[in-house]
């Protein structure tokens, strides 16, 4: 067993071991009893008797020995040829966390010749699915993809590219980019199953609708309306996402279509989305005090659409001119406060109302106040790749200096030089 290194007085294994034994002054029973493996196994390994150790029992040696454990796996990956124990030596590279000797490994078990090329992209999409680490099944995945691309193998050039999608699509801060991957993937959607499809569709379609791309969001939805015929919850949710993209596209007529739609689904969420729908809709018709009424009784019987409720309410108090109700209102904040908000979309009406909340206070004079929620707004927004938005409550923080005729204090200029550092 030849090792790649320069400089040692090595050339295999067993030499490693008898070096490295030599130069802590062990015997070969005393290195025998701290690894816990027999004289007789130990000499046969320095001797090159044994000519492919068990990597248990080497991993045992180099504890002892302090011998860099990565190298002998990295040359067990080399050499090793057993699709099985290649797997066993991508989780121990896992665990170590090293990204090139993960790549290497992985494409060592694509490349056994034990195993057809189809079978090899089964069983390391089947592995990669059970490890935690996002970070190290990505890696994994663009193995697959990679492989399969230049073997010709579709459908797991699909699967690769979809879950690395689905994976990528929850860092927030990359939401365009990781869109237009998602895109890309629509070109092997015809590979994928039906379930997967759906699934695909529909996390693309809401990717969409929080970017505010309404129209790809409804005509990803509507797809998924195609695939999906079981009145399931995602089936149910994608006609949710379809209402509120018709909704911001101003199309009530339509909202209303999908709404009558959506209400004949039983599970809670969908009711109580139906309600606050319904409440918004009839602000859009100018029945202000209807829609006030049913918001107010959203927001007494759902902790689920709490700040989407708040923020509507907003609205049409601060349009009204409501400022005692305003004030009622912004005693629900420590609610908000203990909600986990998850999805780029609850960030996005976060951000909305610390941008309501700055408006309210500009109105009553309460500058210092609306300029700390401008800038908490522009960081939320940011979250969420959303950097139009957080400009325009920059733009909203420079019109009150200048309309007001202050000067921009040194305070400020530091939560500002915070928020482009969080922001870049």
């Amino acid at each position: 067993m030849k090792l790649k290194e320069e400089g040692l007085g090595y050339t295999t294994l067993g030499e490693l071991i008898k070096e490295c034994r030599e130069q802590k002054s062990l015997s070969l029973t005393e290195l025998s009893n701290l690894a816990g493996i027999t004289k007789g196994g130990l000499s046969k390994i320095e001797n090159g008797e044994t000519k492919r150790p068990e990597l248990s029992t080497i991993k045992s040696i180099a504890n002892v020995l302090d011998i860099p454990y990565q190298k002998i796996i990295e040359h067990y990956i080399e050499v090793e040829q057993r699709p099985d124990a290649l797997r066993e030596l991508l989780l121990e590279v896992i665990h170590f966390c090293d990204k090139s000797l993960i790549t290497k490994a992985a494409l060592k078990v694509l490349q056994s010749p034990q195993e057809d090329t189809y079978t090899s992209l089964e069983k390391l999409y089947g592995f990669a699915e059970g490890i935690i680490d996002p970070q190290v099944r990505i890696i994994l995945y663009n193995n697959i993809i990679k492989y399969s691309r230049d073997h010709g193998v579709m459908p797991y050039l699909a699967k690769g590219l979809l879950q690395k999608y689905l994976i990528e699509r929850d860092d927030f801060s990359r939401l365009h980019e990781t869109y237009q991957s998602g895109r890309y993937t629509l070109h092997y959607i015809d590979f994928l199953s039906s379930k997967e499809r759906t699934l695909f569709l529909y996390k693309l379609g809401v990717h969409a609708y929080n970017l505010m791309l309404y129209n790809e969001c409804i005509e990803l939805c509507e797809q998924v309306l195609v695939e999906e015929e079981t009145e399931n919850r995602l089936r149910a949710d994608a006609v949710g996402a379809i209402c509120n993209a018709y909704f911001y596209l101003n199309q009530f007529d339509v909202v209303e279509t999908y709404l009558d739609i959506y209400r004949r689904f039983s599970f809670p969420h969908v009711q109580d989305n139906a309600k606050l729908m319904t409440a918004v809709l009839n602000s859009k018709k100018g029945f202000f005090d209807t829609a006030i009424e049913q918001l107010q009784e959203c927001l007494e019987s759902s902790e689920n659409t709490t700040i989407h409720v708040i923020n509507r309410l907003f609205e049409l108090y601060l349009e009204k001119g409501y400022v005692q109700s305003i004030e009622e209102l912004l005693k629900n904040e420590p609610k908000l406060e203990r909600q986990a908000f998850i999805t780029p979309y609850q960030k996005s009406e976060l951000a909305y109302f610390y941008k309501l909340k700055g408006d309210f206070f500009i109105k009553k004079g309460h500058f210092d106040d609306a300029i700390d929620c401008y800038i908490k707004s522009a960081l939320e927004y940011g979250k969420v790749s959303a950097h139009g938005k957080s400009m325009d409550c920059l733009h909203l923080l420079a019109d009150a200096y200048i309309s007001s005729n202050k000067e921009l204090d040194i305070s400020v200029l530091i939560k500002l030089q915070k928020l482009y550092n969080e922001l870049r």
